[in-house]
């Protein structure tokens, strides 16, 4: 039996080297390849994302900058609104002010006129 055991050894690698390892080898590649093609395909949808994420990135870049350029013009007329406003209350406030001015004008007048009629009296 002694004798049969390096026989029996030399036999079982033989057949492990020419059976069971290449049907292993086979299952594990078929497996792998699998997971590879699996996971090219979901790189593949990542960055067909990320291509689309870029993209969107792009365009909301370029609606900022023109978003940007109208805050700037609005705030231009802004400017001028106010200065336009701040020429009106001016006018106003000086207009108000000539009213008032004439306003006291005629009350001297009226006085002087009660003034001058009762000095005539005296």
């Amino acid at each position: 039996m002694a004798e049969q055991i390096p026989e029996l050894w030399s036999t079982l690698m033989r057949f492990h080297r020419e059976v069971v390892a290449p049907e292993v080898h086979e299952i594990i590649d078929k497996r792998v390849g699998a997971l590879e093609n699996r996971m090219n395909g979901h790189f593949d949808a990542i960055y067909k994302r990320l291509d689309s994420i870029d993209s969107e990135i792009t365009a909301l870049n370029f609606a900022v900058k023109e978003l940007e350029k109208r805050m700037d013009a609005i705030e231009k007329r802004m400017q001028a609104v106010e200065s336009r406003i701040t020429a009106l209350e001016e006018k106003l406030e000086l207009e108000a002010l000539h009213s008032r001015m004439k306003h006291i004008e005629e009350e001297v007048i009226n006085v002087k006129e009660r003034l001058a009629v009762l000095e005539s009296r005296h």
